[in-house]
């Protein structure tokens, strides 16, 4: 079993002796991505700059040169370009940590379970990474922290997009007997509110809807839905794999401020819990 420290919310303060116990030493003299998010315009719930600064004043103590790293989302927003998403990582208060703020996009490809996924450049070439993350909920992974910060988060838009087109359903006909139990559990709506997948005298889905979340392929009782490629989870954890494999790595879990929705959404509200705290660990499982 791999250790993990837990510093419940109300003793945040122990956070950087809990860190130096991890052999931060093990980073001197590298330039170390600090992958996370800095929250998309309008969200205020993704991870405290505060924590941010605590954790890479610790690196910094131990010789490393840390900076902070994200690449671009797949979708439009404050951050869909390097200009607008470093105005929105400043606007959320990450531009005076006194650390570089690096925005990736480009990938070098790594084969991982028999896929193949752009991981950025900057941590691809990196012989280290470090993961601050915010455990929260998420409309497709139910939680978000460590693998979706770095399956998702640490690969190209190409890859995103792999993953998110990946998960979403094909239908078998012949074994379809159009219950509707698939319409039933679909999340998704188009632009109508209307259910991306439906089943009104024939079996339809507008894929640029669907999220991907494969949750009618589980529920499916004929067995007549398959993956385009595989489900979003395990894509997810294969892209994770591709970005942390051969790297020392360190990885902080943030519980606190945990709301229903991603560190993507403008609105992530509601918060769904009290805060726990900050779980750390070498694992990032």
């Amino acid at each position: 079993m791999s250790e993990v420290a837990f510093i419940p919310a109300d003793h945040i303060e122990a956070l950087p002796r809990a860190l130096r116990a991890f052999g931060l030493e093990r980073f001197r003299g590298e330039d170390v991505p600090v992958k996370l998010h800095m929250g998309e315009r309008g969200n205020r719930w993704y991870v405290s700059p505060r924590i941010v600064k605590s954790i890479c004043d610790e690196l910094s103590r131990a010789g490393a040169r840390p900076f902070l790293f994200d690449t671009l989302p797949c979708y439009e927003g404050g951050r869909d370009t390097k200009e607008k998403y470093l105005e929105t990582a400043i606007m959320n208060g990450f531009g005076g940590l006194g650390y570089p703020i690096v925005i990736g996009n480009d990938g070098v490809n790594v084969e991982a379970g028999g896929h193949s996924f752009e991981v950025a450049e900057e941590l691809y070439r990196s012989k280290s990474a470090i993961g601050i993350s915010h455990a929260k909920g998420h409309t497709i992974t139910a939680l978000g922290a460590t693998i979706k910060n770095f399956g998702m988060g640490g690969l190209s838009n190409r890859s995103k997009g792999y993953i998110h087109d990946g998960g979403k359903p094909i239908v078998d006909r012949g074994k379809c007997d159009l219950c509707g139990t698939c319409e039933a559990l679909c999340p998704s709506e188009d632009a109508y509110g209307e259910r991306a997948l439906r089943v009104q005298g024939d079996w339809s889905i507008d894929y640029g809807a669907c999220l991907g979340c494969g949750r009618c392929v589980r529920g499916c009782p004929r067995g007549a839905l398959s993956y385009k490629v595989g489900d979003f989870n395990l894509l997810l954890a294969l892209g994770a794999k591709a970005c942390l494999m051969g790297k020392e790595g360190l990885y902080v879990n943030v519980a606190l401020n945990i709301t229903k929705y991603c560190d993507c959404a403008v609105d992530a509200l509601p918060i769904i819990c009290e805060d726990v705290g900050i779980l750390i660990s070498n694992d990032p499982v």
